[in-house]
């Protein structure tokens, strides 16, 4: 009866340390595009050109049956005409729960594109922006980076190949109570490039600031240092006691 109790009172101490979280986007439905063959059956809008564009289909995904991917044949296979320059998005808007401050996000990037002298000039890049903008096929230009009306929330900046990278980190508290418009972003130039970019398994979350408190020495990002078994982020409240040290290894 005591082990029980005790069972039951841990689970609730954790669930006060650490609030349950806002699944806003799901990486085995709408963010691994599992819920159909389009990016508009994924709640995803498209902006496409021509030539090199976002399509839903079977022949690059990281789990489960599909991802999103450049494609120059309308998505029948998952490959680029690196001749052509060109520009495609896909993006969603994203309403932030109130007061869930702590916003993480994270996806499964998979692709070379193309980089000549540091510089990345076929690649992905993910931006948010205001509802009221809407990009077009006509910029960012290849190489650069920038999206006007939209702020850069990644770049690629390395070649994953035929294999699957995860990229995560946190988006900016201040979302938190707003709308905000998330874009995935492929461009190219006209020469060269090997392999496209595919992206699959899109995961955003929020929730409110939980309280860790350090039960042992160690590193900051070991969930294991924390009573919640959790890492806490920036927007969260930490307390370190008396007899532990902590690392700060970020």
């Amino acid at each position: 009866m005591k082990k029980q109790l005790f069972s039951v009172l841990s689970f609730l101490m954790l669930c006060i340390g650490v609030q349950a979280q806002t699944t806003l986007i799901s990486p085995t439905g709408d963010g691994g595009f599992e819920n159909g063959a389009t990016l508009a059956s994924n709640g995803w809008t498209a902006v496409n050109g021509t030539t090199n564009t976002w399509n839903v289909g079977t022949a690059a995904f990281a789990s489960g049956a599909n991802s999103a991917y450049i494609s120059n044949n309308s998505g029948v296979s998952y490959t680029y005409s690196n001749t052509t320059a060109a520009v495609a998005h896909f993006y969603r808007d994203v309403t932030f729960p109130a007061g869930e401050t702590v916003i993480n996000f994270s996806f499964k990037l998979r692709g070379d594109g193309d980089i000549f002298s540091g510089t990345y000039y076929d690649k992905l890049m993910v931006f948010s922006s205001p509802t009221t903008f809407t990009p077009t096929t006509a910029s960012p230009v290849s190489s650069g980076t920038v999206l006007a009306g939209a702020t850069l929330i990644y770049a690629q900046g390395a070649n994953f190949g035929g294999a699957y990278v995860t990229i995560s980190g946190t988006l900016p508290a201040n979302f938190a109570g707003t709308t905000q418009r998330l874009i995935f972003t492929w461009h190219n130039d006209a020469s060269a490039g090997t392999v496209p970019s595919s992206v699959d398994d899109i995961s955003l979350t929020s929730r409110l600031p939980g309280n860790f408190i350090s039960i042992a020495s160690g590193n900051l990002t070991n969930p294991t240092t924390w009573d919640a078994n959790a890492v806490p982020t920036a927007a969260d409240n930490v307390t370190v006691t008396s007899t532990h040290t902590v690392a700060l290894d970020v």
